[in-house]
């Protein structure tokens, strides 16, 4: 087993582990669907595992794919690995925690059991009696808080090699995986297959446009862009840091602790454009600050403070 798939397996350890002081809950392992839609019943009796972790349903995937927990073959989409679960439970002797299946429109769907009953205020209920309660309109859930935990899980995450889809379609087309028949179920408990290596070797290739930073240099960075697989988070964080700072200039402190600035400046596709916008107000804050940037670098270099880099035209 690589270092990173176990890191893995121990994070999600540690996740499920922190459910036990809360209410038991059943969550689906995988997104119910159905022709590509979201199930909403069932959603709602078993939430899947990727909302408990405020994840995407295709980032989830990739995790427990990456740990042997799922496996994706073509025309089936992603399966649960029974027994790579009952390894997991037997590895980190995880309590309060269970796998079953249990089907529903004669569809096998694979729960995850997290949290502890209480023979008094919380007794104990099997997806089949959850799912009588909820047509009987009889259902009440338990509240979970999961804030905590699902950071913890995010910034884990970030430090693994996990292989990230570069769009939510690569993943969410195949979510409805439980739908395959028992016998089918079975055959893919077989996680070490030729079938799964092969649609292993694929996912690699769909995904090797995604480039994560570098965790040692960039943690953070590293902990959004594996939490948003598929997403410009680039632009989306940038853009998101220009509105909260209200103004065309950014003010920060450098890890020497001095002062740093970063202005935006406008881009047109003519020049009677900018003309235009320098003359506002708004852009004269910007011109000045790039005037008195460039004076002081004039007069350092003039005094010979500073050795500006030479043109090699």
């Amino acid at each position: 087993m690589s270092s990173s798939r176990k890191l893995g397996r121990q994070a999600l350890a540690e996740f499920f582990s922190g459910f036990i002081p809360q209410r038991a809950r059943w969550y689906s392992i995988i997104l119910p669907t159905k022709e590509g839609v979201i199930d909403d019943r069932i959603a709602y009796a078993f939430p899947p595992l990727s909302k408990v972790a405020s994840l995407r349903e295709e980032m989830m995937q990739a995790l427990l794919l990456h740990c042997r927990l799922v496996q994706f073959r073509r025309n089936v989409g992603h399966s649960v690995v029974e027994q790579e679960w009952s390894n997991l439970k037997m590895e980190y002797q995880l309590m309060e925690f269970e796998v079953t299946h249990f089907a529903i429109n004669k569809k096998k769907r694979y729960y995850v059991r997290l949290g502890s009953w209480n023979p008094i205020s919380h007794k104990k209920q099997t997806p089949g009696e959850i799912w009588s309660a909820l047509s009987s309109g009889s259902l009440r859930l338990p509240r979970t808080s999961t804030s905590l935990l699902s950071s913890t899980l995010a910034k884990a995450i970030g430090s693994l090699d996990v292989i990230l889809p570069p769009f939510a379609k690569h993943l969410s087309t195949s979510s409805d995986c439980e739908s395959v028949s028992s016998d089918e179920a079975e055959i893919d408990d077989g996680s070490d297959s030729e079938d799964n290596e092969m649609c292993t070797e694929t996912s690699s290739v769909v995904a090797s446009s995604v480039i994560l930073p570098d965790a040692s240099k960039f943690p953070l960075l590293r902990s959004l862009f594996s939490s948003n697989p598929g997403i410009n988070v680039y632009d989306k964080l940038l853009n998101e840091i220009a509105r909260f700072t209200d103004g065309p200039e950014l003010n920060f402190k450098r890890g020497n602790n001095t002062e740093g600035t970063l202005v935006a400046i406008p881009a047109f596709r003519t020049l009677e454009k900018y003309k235009k916008n320098l003359k506002a107000d708004s852009s004269t804050c910007i011109l000045s600050k790039v005037r008195r940037f460039f004076s002081f670098c004039c007069c350092t270099a003039r005094s010979g403070q500073w050795n500006p880099p030479q043109s090699d035209g």
